[in-house]
């Protein structure tokens, strides 16, 4: 998952470039081979559970076997074509 951190590189990861996509940016495998942003506010590790032809797309629902995120890093959202900051107390209980 990206943060706050990663707003800059958000489009390279997205971008077509597969072969460049992780060029330049600090991230370690770890023991599932899974790469790891070390400035992420989460991370997970899944499997692919099952491959599903949508239209122009395929869908990957995921089994997630790990799940663990950082305290201090500030998470992001993607909405309305642009990322945003999450706002403390922005969500009415």
């Amino acid at each position: 998952m990206l943060g706050d951190r990663q707003r800059g590189v958000t489009r390279q990861l997205a971008g077509p470039d597969r072969e460049r996509r992780f060029e330049g940016l600090d991230v370690e495998a770890d023991e599932h081979g899974a790469l790891v942003s070390q400035d992420a506010p989460a991370w997970m590790t899944v499997r692919v559970h099952d491959e599903v032809r949508a239209g122009d797309h395929d869908l990957a629902p995921l089994e997630v076997l790990a799940i663990d995120s950082s305290p201090t890093a500030e998470a992001m959202v993607f909405h309305r074509g642009r990322f945003k900051g999450l706002v403390e107390g922005d969500i009415a209980c």
